[in-house]
Formats: C-alpha cells, sequence, structure tokens
C-alpha cells in the first residue's frame, strides 16, 4: 500500500516496517491513520530517532 503522508520501508518481504519521515510528537490525524494502517498491514513497525516523553509515549500508543 503506498501511504501519502508517512514513508514505510519494509524489513523484510512479508513482516516489518520502518516509518520515516514522522515526528511522533507532531502527528496529523492523516499519519495516526495511516500509522496504524502500516501496523495492520506489516504487524512490526519501527520509529528511528524520535525524542519522546514518558507521557508522549504513552498518548502514541493509545491510537493502538
Amino acid at each position: 500500500m503506498a501511504f501519502e503522508t508517512i514513508t514505510m520501508r519494509p524489513i523484510t518481504p512479508l513482516v516489518g516496517a520502518k516509518i520515516e519521515n514522522v515526528d511522533l510528537n507532531a502527528l496529523t490525524a492523516a499519519q495516526e491513520t495511516e500509522i496504524r494502517q502500516a501496523l495492520i498491514d506489516r504487524k512490526v513497525i519501527v520509529f528511528r530517532n524520535q525524542q519522546l516523553t514518558p507521557g508522549r509515549f504513552a498518548d502514541f500508543m493509545s491510537l493502538f
């Protein structure tokens, strides 16, 4: 699936993806939707180089 607001790079052919070009501290509604879909599609998603407070991390995890 092609996404419009995030970049998803598969880690393996069937499972896992690296999500790029997103700041987890300032997500738009469209990015939240696409991140949820990426998790459904790939089962495991990875975000690199994010700086989240514990509270913001909890907020982000509530999306799922």
